[in-house]
């Protein structure tokens, strides 16, 4: 940020030069104006407020470690013969000729031994820093 506060004040000491020049009065511009300008189509401006929106995203990123993670699964299978065995004249299947299967995994990691919150701490003070300048 302390480039976009010396790109400013080198733009609020050109603007007032220009000025003194300026044979029509129609190129006069107001100090908000030209803070309005400076701000809006400088790319060290656009390029801070994009860092700090990815600091963020990678602050929910290292946070989503420490939450439980949820899997979820469903299959179905499709046999051409039924399973099962022939003992003499009886028949005796082990299985259906097709069924489905389902589950529901959760897991949450207990212990990994300072990795995800560290993690998580030193992407939330890189965010803080970022919103401070």
């Amino acid at each position: 940020m302390s480039a976009i506060f010396i790109s400013c004040v080198l733009i609020l000491a050109i603007i007032p030069f220009n000025l003194l020049h300026a044979e029509d009065n129609k190129n006069i511009i107001t100090l908000s104006e030209g803070l309005k300008i400076a701000t809006e189509n400088n790319r060290l401006v656009k390029i801070a407020f994009s860092e700090r929106d990815i600091s963020y995203e990678d602050t929910i990123i290292s946070r989503s470690k420490l939450l439980p993670n949820i899997n979820a699964n469903m299959s179905q299978t499709f046999l051409s013969r039924q399973p099962g065995a022939h003992m003499g004249t009886q028949q005796v299947y082990t299985s259906e000729r097709d069924y489905l299967s389902y589950g529901i995994n959760a897991y949450q990691s207990i212990f990994s031994f300072g990795e995800n919150i560290s993690r998580y701490e030193a992407s939330k003070s890189i965010l803080d820093a970022k919103n401070s300048t």
